[in-house]
């Protein structure tokens, strides 16, 4: 960068750079003293809070549907909550609290990942609480949610028994003090199944009683131990205003709303299913009369934390992992939101149903979270299209004019900037990747900043070489022709503000990241106020040095004033892209892997991707207005050359002669001489070469830093890669035995099988297994993966090692074998599969249907077509359906009954289907143990079969 602006400007854009994330990085990690036990009953304490967190995580610890640890927990929050209603009792005698414990089932269809699929749920458990003031005059009531349940072999502290934690002592400071009113109810929801893709949020929303009250709902989520707490999705008005209002420390983004939206993010939280309507379907038991729910279309906002995604749905999601202050800072915004909601709520004459209607699409970001700025929908659909109206009113003025500006030529290098800022890192750092080493930048943000930052420099750079080396632009920098300069600037500024402007008005009224083209807006009335600053202020106005002007009209307007003219939009831009820069790197260990050439170096060319697109956000429209400071610098060298060069040839002031007439000078007459105008040439290679030169050298500097590190897989015990290992028994005929049998009757094969969430080749993994030299690793069967689906669309690299099973092995599968019926009739040109499938634990079941089924038993009142999954090879539709249960007394919840059908009898439907048990058992602890200490595992036993029907 230097080499193209001077070591002056270089220093100066850098500078400012450095500010705006010195004090966006401080504004995160910022956090308040948290408050202790001896804290006011009616304030929130972290200490109170983290009590809560330390008796779920480290007590209780893994608390997955199925498991005694989500019933244990159940109870320990029926118990908090009793404590609670206890004190308003002695406390607040103008509340009535109450307490329901609600066990649910049911089922429903859901896009994840996607990919549409069913999710059926048996005896799920939400311990729920609701506050009501006895003076309320009306019923609306404002839902808060946390989930209590955790990841498979997580015992997740931050995910999510702090979000449980911290509801727990909102409702504690709300029933302890006579200072925290309630307008209307407010109903703490603390929900027993988010992790098994939002069952027990569907339960409650489409089941309760209570849920008929429910006009807003705030979703309290974790991605991350540590971070600032974060809106990042709302369809809202009246909760984000009352954010806005109440929150002490606010802190949103709609960038992260719009890139869920898209539905490309491989994770999903209790929003999806309170704030999108979507067409449910029965209760899964046949004992219950199915129905069709509506759910959803509730306005709501998601808030979590965001940092350190390394440790989400992972072992490491401890308490220790949270940093002081974090619960106490999210927890003081969360009770802020409830009071002034549930404030805002009463005074409206509907209790916020008018607000829920009205809203639904709001443009919010914060600036370096001191505050945040929103606005509806609507208004961006106008105020996003201003800047198209005014750069095509300017472009329109200069042709009027008579002005001659190369606007077309300014866009066309300002998109191929954008296209270079983003495929120059993906390459370099894709190349890394598979050169060096994949995902060496893993918890190292640094190492990846090494390599992205110049290479985004030197692609969004590289297409301003070649148009600032056209025989037309040399001529005007080795003249010194100051009007034609600037006629390049404000063509090329004008063509990045259509560019922007463009972009902006399509993606508003496209509905595609709709929201996110603020940050467009934004760059395009920085650019017009940049230029509109240079031409009037500059150009008419001289200074008291009588130094404004220069020769041949340059002015002084340098790279401070474009900085300064562009501050906002810096200021923005640079906080949003820092910010998903440092969630991408963490996140991305979740976002899957590929057997392609690239296999490898997936994430680094994603993440490469990403940066560079966020880089563009943050610099791009920079560069124009950079470009030209750099050939205008050039100008003025070149021309202090020339008067040199002509001050040593003779005379430097003109000769008086006769009649008032002057003689020019020789120095003057050598200025005037023909310029010798560079070679493009040798001016592309000099830029170019630095360019590349830049990009070459971060590259070596950082790949030596690589080669320092401890692990050569990029991964460590802080910063673990996820695996997940499956204990596989493929039965034998796709079915089990009936009655007593033999290993050898029931198993048709035993594997160990695993899966990588990352890019960084599993081959690693086993080779620094003990006992490697003894695994002979193969592909994965057809199925073997099922368990997994549907994350095996975006996660390829697998593995199958032989291991058979032992003695001890043998007799345990043999006792924990499941069973299966199946029963088929036909009615009146219809055929009926009749399914119950049993096992002697709390399963999680995953069945695959592959032909022409036409309803299935929980969907039958559903009006609309069955929506397949995915298609077969040979194009026959398939339905996935997800099950999940707890066991309650009398091993209730042990078996699966449901049914499907076809409405061509003579069909076949083919079905596969695996039940996973995530106990650890004796045989996956001692595979566990033998795995590197830098790897995670996410370890089930699963029994596959199939049948035909």
């Amino acid at each position: 960068m230097a080499t193209m602006l001077g070591a002056s400007g270089a220093f100066k854009v850098l500078f400012v750079y450095t500010v705006i994330i010195f004090i966006s990085y401080q504004s995160w990690h910022s956090l308040p003293e948290p408050l202790g036990p001896s804290a006011q009953p009616g304030l929130f304490s972290e200490h109170r809070a983290m009590a809560v967190v330390r008796k779920l995580a480290d007590d209780i610890g893994g608390r997955q549907v199925g498991t005694n640890g989500v019933r244990e927990a159940g109870r320990y929050l029926l118990s908090e909550l009793e404590d609670i209603r206890a004190v308003a009792e002695a406390e607040r005698p103008d509340l009535d609290v109450e307490i329901d414990v609600q066990t649910t089932s049911g089922a429903y269809h859901l896009e994840l990942f996607l990919t549409p699929f069913y999710l059926t749920y048996d005896n799920l458990e939400n311990v729920i609480l609701r506050i009501r003031p006895r003076n309320a005059t009306t019923n609306a009531a404002l839902l808060v949610n946390a989930h209590f349940d955790s990841a498979i072999a997580s015992p997740g502290a931050a995910d999510c028994a702090a979000c449980t934690a911290i509801a727990v002592e909102v409702a504690r400071a709300i029933v302890s003090s006579d200072s925290a009113r309630l307008e209307t109810s407010a109903i703490f929801l603390l929900n027993g199944g988010e992790e098994t893709y939002m069952n027990a949020a569907h339960g409650f929303l489409t089941q309760h009683p209570w849920a008929e009250d429910v006009t807003q709902f705030v979703n309290i989520e974790s991605t991350g131990s540590y971070g600032p707490d974060v809106v990042f999705r709302s369809n809202s008005d009246l909760l984000l205003n009352a954010y806005l209002k109440a929150a002490k420390s606010p802190r949103a983004n709609v960038v992260f709303q719009d890139i869920f939206d898209l539905g490309i993010m491989p994770a999903e939280t209790d929003y999806a299913v309170f704030a999108h309507e979507s067409a449910g379907g029965a209760k899964s038991r046949p004992s219950v009369g199915a129905d069709t729910a509506r759910y959803g279309d509730l306005p709501g906002i998601d808030i979590a934390t965001m940092f350190d995604s390394r440790s989400y749905h992972t072992a490491l999601d401890e308490s220790k992992r949270m940093p002081d202050g974090c619960a106490q800072n999210f927890g003081d915004n969360v009770m802020a939101i409830v009071l002034k909601a549930s404030q805002m709520m009463g005074a409206s004459d509907d209790g916020g149903k008018e607000e829920a209607g009205a809203g639904g699409s709001l443009v919010y970001f914060d600036v370096l979270g001191v505050f945040v700025i929103a606005y509806p929908f609507w208004v961006a659909r106008i105020v996003h299209c201003v800047p198209l109206a005014l750069t095509t009113a300017l472009v329109a003025a200069m042709k009027i004019g008579g002005v001659e500006v190369p606007v077309l030529e300014g866009a066309t290098t300002f998109l191929l900037s954008c296209v270079g800022s983003m495929l120059s890192p993906v390459a370099f750092f894709g190349l890394t990747g598979l050169l060096v080493q994949p995902m060496a930048w893993y918890g190292r943000p640094y190492i990846a900043a090494m390599i992205l930052v110049p290479t985004s420099i030197a692609g969004s750079f590289m297409p301003y070489v070649f148009t600032w080396t056209r025989q037309k632009a040399l001529q005007a920098v080795a003249s010194a022709d100051a009007p034609a300069l600037q006629n390049l600037l404000v063509g090329h500024s004008l063509g990045s503000s259509l560019v922007l402007s463009l972009l902006s008005a399509y993606m508003t009224i496209s509905g595609g990241m709709k929201h996110t083209a603020y940050m467009f807006v934004i760059w395009v009335l920085s650019t017009h106020s940049a230029l509109i600053m240079k031409q009037v202020y500059f150009r008419k106005k001289p200074s008291r040095t009588r130094r404004r002007r220069i020769k041949d009209g340059f002015d002084t307007f340098d790279v401070v004033d474009t900085l300064v003219m562009h501050l906002p939009a810096l200021v923005v831009c640079v906080h949003m892209s820092l910010f998903g820069f440092l969630f991408f790197l963490d996140r991305i260990s979740t976002m899957g892997s590929s057997m392609d050439w690239h296999g490898p170096a997936h994430a680094d060319m994603i993440i490469g991707l990403i940066t560079g697109f966020l880089f563009f956000v943050s610099f791009g429209p920079l560069v124009p207005f950079l470009a030209y400071h750099f050939a205008e610098g050039v100008a003025k060298a070149m021309y202090k050359a020339r008067l040199e060069a002509a001050a040593a040839a003779g005379e430097t002031k003109p000769t008086k002669v006769s009649k008032g007439k002057s003689v020019k000078s020789k120095a003057a007459a050598a200025q005037e001489e023909p310029v010798a105008v560079p070679g493009r040439a040798s001016c592309v290679l000099r830029c170019a070469g630095g360019l590349l030169l830049l990009c070459v050298a971060s590259v070596a500097a950082a790949s030596a830093l690589i080669r320092t590190q401890e692990h050569r897989n990029s991964f460590s015990a802080h910063n673990p890669k996820r695996v997940f290992v499956q204990r596989l028994h493929v039965l034998k005929g796709g079915r089990p035995p009936s009655g007593g049998s033999t290993y050898d009757d029931a198993i048709e094969s035993t594997s160990l099988t695993m899966l990588g969430v990352d890019s960084v080749p599993l081959g690693n993994v086993l080779e620094d297994m003990e006992g490697a030299s003894a695994l002979r690793r193969s592909e994965p069967g057809p199925d073997h993966l099922l368990a997994a689906y549907p994350i095996t669309r975006f996660m390829k690299d697998s593995a199958s090692v032989a291991m058979e099973a032992g003695e001890g092995e043998r007799r345990q599968l043999l006792a924990n074998l499941p069973s299966l019926e199946v029963e088929a009739s036909k009615t009146g040109g219809v055929k009926r599969c009749a399914v119950k499938m049993s096992s002697p634990f709390a399963g999680y079941y995953l069945v695959n249907v592959t032909g022409p089924a036409s309803k299935f038993s929980f969907s039958e009142n559903d009006g609309d077509a069955l929506i397949p999954s995915e298609l077969s090879q040979s194009g026959e539709p398939t339905y996935a359906v997800r099950h999940v249960s707890n066991e309650l007394s009398g091993g209730d919840g042990l078996d699966w009954v449901w049914w499907v059908e076809t409405e061509q009898p003579e069909a076949e439907l083919r079905v596969s289907w695996a039940v996973s048990n995530i106990t650890s058992t004796p045989y996956l602890d001692e595979v566990v143990g033998r795995l590197p200490d830098y790897v995670n595992p996410i370890p089930i036993t699963t029994y596959l079969g199939r049948f035909e029907c």
